[in-house]
């Protein structure tokens, strides 16, 4: 099954910014209740993605223009790009998560970053 990667990538963070600003202006946390601060967990992490996404494939075309003549190049899928930016979006969400709590320290930002540098690591090797 080939993923197919086409303008809609390009819309979605456009689309995710309007559509937080729209709920961060019209409703309250308190009105909403849990429900509706996970629909903007969500879509904060849909935001994410597809940035990171976009700059990852746009690397990949730079990579692939600079170094299309080594023989020693590795390849990274579109697919495989698609894999690590969705483990890497969840971090600025899970950042997020943990200081409106009030659980945001130094040593649960490491611990955050090491998680996602091991999912990203076994990501790398498994696909």
């Amino acid at each position: 099954m080939a993923i197919k990667f086409n303008r809609f990538f390009y819309v979605l963070p456009v689309a995710s910014v309007l559509l937080l600003l729209y709920i961060w202006n019209f409703t309250n946390p308190k009105d909403v209740g849990p429900f509706g601060v996970l629909v903007v967990f969500l879509i904060l992490y849909i935001f994410w993605l597809s940035i990171i996404f976009l700059m990852l494939r746009s690397g990949l075309i730079i990579f692939k223009k600079i170094y299309a003549r080594s023989k020693h190049q590795r390849h990274l899928s579109e697919r495989r790009a698609y894999y690590v930016a969705s483990i890497v979006a969840f971090l600025p969400v899970l950042l997020l998560g943990l200081h409106s709590v009030g659980q945001l320290e130094l040593r649960d930002a490491a611990l955050a970053v090491l998680f996602v540098a091991l999912a990203v690591f076994y990501a790398l090797k498994r696909s």
